[in-house]
């Protein structure tokens, strides 16, 4: 290979090494992109001078990297003018390039597109296929749809506005014309705008309308020259420095970023380091807390109060000797407790006292027993009608009741006081039950009957045939 100095960027020299035996450039780093626009013409003009000569020769299939001998890699690149192909070094030092494809690189060979085919119709020119002579329809095409004859087109004006980039000259006009491509060997068919060789011999691929080339080169040439040379060094260091501090300015800006983020997740610790104990004694303490025994209900059988509440302390006056409440000796059950009521309100008892149903101390026994002897006076409100009894015959039924227990308390004896105020009848004609077992009653009789003493009496309650006052004269 030969060493070629072509002129770069910033008036800067660009050396490049070709081999004009084997029609291959050898680009190292970015120097294929640092070549400014007199130093593309100038290789363009080497490249045409290098195919007129029509010397034949065969890709190796094996090219070495000319730095540090490794295989080269294929590689297919697309740039802003055209699509090329490269062999690359896995290494990085550079690059093999054919002199067609350059070419096709800086788009003076390429596809057929849309406007390439306007330009056709335009000029009323008929595709026919280079190869088997069909005649191409109105389409843009890569190959012969008949013999697969890659089809492409000469383009000398974009391949001159790859060399004039700054637009020093008039926009060169020239229409674009197809090209199908033969390998001058073998006569394969080779695609010029993807393909450096012959994939059937591996001859390289030299048979170009180079000359086209070399004129839209000679049409902006001047002009780019002349550009290039106004170009001062001090502009273009201007501008280096321009770059330089811009990339300064967002080095800071990304520093910052990073520092911004670098604190924000210093403070995340900071939380976790306290968050985290603290959630953990909080599970700890919820644990605790679903573990612990639970209370004891008031109703259990052996956790009534020590001692017998009875009904008030204070007689309170009988009722009007006019009104008479009968008494029912019929057998009613119950169970638990809840707080004993208090009988001495201004105005009597409350409906809450009246309805809720007392606390008693059951006996020791209370849990053994299997069956109860009692007796009882039952006060029903309303004369029997408890359903539309009203809150004044409900309250005069239990103070009537609350009477005859103080009576009992203070020694009167049950028959004398079931006499005065209670129903003589019913009572007297069965005053003791029989022994009844657990779950044969009402609840609220039993549970009374089977927690208090015996001779006991109970507290005044209610179910749902009146309120009842209990005495139990016998258990087992």
């Amino acid at each position: 290979m030969r060493v070629l100095t072509l002129d770069g960027h910033y008036k800067k020299p660009v050396d490049i090494d070709i081999c004009e035996a084997c029609t291959l450039i050898w680009f190292e780093g970015t120097e294929s992109i640092k070549l400014a626009g007199p130093g593309i013409a100038d290789l363009v003009r080497t490249i045409h001078t290098t195919l007129e000569k029509n010397i034949g020769s065969t890709l190796a299939e094996r090219l070495p990297c000319p730095v540090c001998t490794s295989p080269l890699t294929k590689v297919f690149n697309l740039s802003r003018f055209g699509r090329t192909q490269q062999w690359q070094c896995p290494q990085g030092h550079g690059y093999f390039q054919t002199f067609v494809l350059y070419l096709a690189e800086k788009g003076f060979v390429h596809k057929m597109t849309w406007a390439d085919l306007k330009q056709q119709i335009g000029s009323k020119r008929q595709l026919f296929c280079a190869g088997c002579g069909a005649a191409l329809d109105d389409q843009p095409h890569d190959a012969c749809p008949y013999c697969q004859l890659a089809v492409g087109v000469i383009d000398p004006a974009r391949l001159a506005s790859a060399i004039d980039i700054q637009e020093a000259a008039a926009p060169l006009t020239q229409t674009s014309t197809a090209v199908q491509s033969k390998c001058w060997s073998c006569g394969g068919v080779v695609d010029a705008t993807r393909e450096s060789h012959c994939r059937h011999c591996n001859a390289i691929l030299k048979k170009i309308d180079s000359h086209r080339a070399v004129a839209a080169t000679a049409a902006v040439e001047d002009k780019v020259r002349q550009n290039y040379q106004q170009q001062l060094p001090t502009v273009s260091s201007k501008k280096l420095q321009g770059a330089a501090e811009q990339e300064v300015w967002m080095n800071a800006i990304v520093d910052r970023f990073d520092n911004h983020h670098a604190v924000t997740r210093e403070e995340i610790l900071r939380w976790l380091v306290v968050l985290v104990p603290v959630l953990v004694l909080s599970v700890w303490f919820w644990v605790q807390w679903q573990r612990r025994e639970p209370a004891k209900p008031a109703d259990a059988p052996h956790a009534a109060a020590p001692a017998v509440l009875l009904a008030a302390k204070a007689a309170l006056s009988p009722p009007p000797v006019t009104t008479k409440h009968p008494v029912s000796a019929s057998t009613v059950l119950a169970s638990t407790a809840p707080p004993a009521p208090d009988p001495q309100a201004v105005d009597g008892p409350s409906f809450e006292t009246m309805f809720s149903f007392p606390a008693m101390a059951c006996a020791a026994d209370a849990a053994t027993r299997s069956a109860v002897k009692i007796r009882q006076i039952v006060v029903i409100p309303a004369a029997g009608n408890r359903s539309g009894s009203t809150g004044e015959d409900n309250r005069a039924a239990y103070m009537a009741l609350q009477q005859s227990r103080q009576e009992l308390v203070d020694g009167t004896a049950f028959p004398v006081v079931v006499q005065r105020y209670g129903s003589p009848g019913a009572v007297n004609a069965k005053p003791i039950s029989e022994f009844f077992g657990r779950g044969s009653g009402k609840p609220e009789v039993e549970r009374a009957a089977f927690c208090l003493p015996v001779q006991a009496l109970s507290p005044i309650f209610k179910s749902a045939a009146g309120f009842h006052l209990i005495q139990v004269v016998d258990a087992r």
